[in-house]
């Protein structure tokens, strides 16, 4: 499966700084399943940063015994890697213009 980026640089805003930070002005979320009614869902509220998540996002790196991972959230070395060749070719793209093959920068093995 190939994975093509094709960016032009004034389709990239910056994100005012009071909407990235601060406190959430929603605490639920909007469920729209295939096959039913859509509901609201109650999101837990948390104290500390990105809505308390990074109290827990520490403590899963730094912590000597890291909590267990059921839903198999974590990021491997291999995510890193893709993450940041997503960047490079939104860069290429940006600056020539053209769809750039991220399966071309470099292969990455599957993780």
């Amino acid at each position: 499966m190939k994975t093509c980026l094709k960016l032009k640089a004034q389709t990239l805003r910056p994100i005012p700084r009071k909407i990235s930070k601060g406190a959430f002005k929603q605490t639920a979320i909007r469920l729209f399943p295939m096959f039913g009614e859509p509901r609201e869902l109650d999101v837990p509220v948390a104290e500390g940063g990105h809505g308390g998540a990074d109290p827990l996002m520490l403590e899963a790196l730094f912590s000597p015994n890291p909590p267990s991972d059921p839903l198999k959230r974590a990021a491997t070395y291999i995510d890193g890697a893709a993450s940041v060749l997503v960047g490079i070719a939104a860069n290429m793209s940006i600056e020539s213009g053209e769809l750039v093959d991220v399966g071309e920068l470099f292969e990455l093995a599957a993780g």
